[in-house]
């Protein structure tokens, strides 16, 4: 894949500002965007804020709100790494797996 999301729940603002600008530092250190350190490789990372749904901890239902539509959990059987986000094979990582 080539961009990533991060979902915050619109009652942390603070947190939004906080990644704003740690995206902006890691594209000033070509730590993300175009061509990463040489590599070739291109990575962006776009902020998507939530209404604060607790539902939306549900991996089904915070990609039905990535994508717009009310954060409503999907059949399990449906698998993410299949069709996800956008219908694309797609991963979820809780704030705590990269803390």
């Amino acid at each position: 894949s080539h961009e990533g999301f991060i979902y915050v729940r619109n009652e942390y603002p603070l947190a939004v500002v906080r990644l704003v600008e740690a995206i902006k530092q890691a594209e000033t250190y070509g730590l993300l965007g175009d061509d990463i350190l040489g590599s070739g490789f291109n990575f962006t990372i776009k902020i998507s804020t939530g209404a604060g749904a607790f539902v939306c901890g549900e991996s089904t239902a915070l990609m039905r709100s990535l994508e717009g539509k009310v954060g409503r959990p999907r059949a399990k059987y449906i698998h993410t790494v299949e069709k996800g986000y956008r219908q694309s094979p797609s991963t979820l990582n809780n704030v705590e797996t990269w803390a």
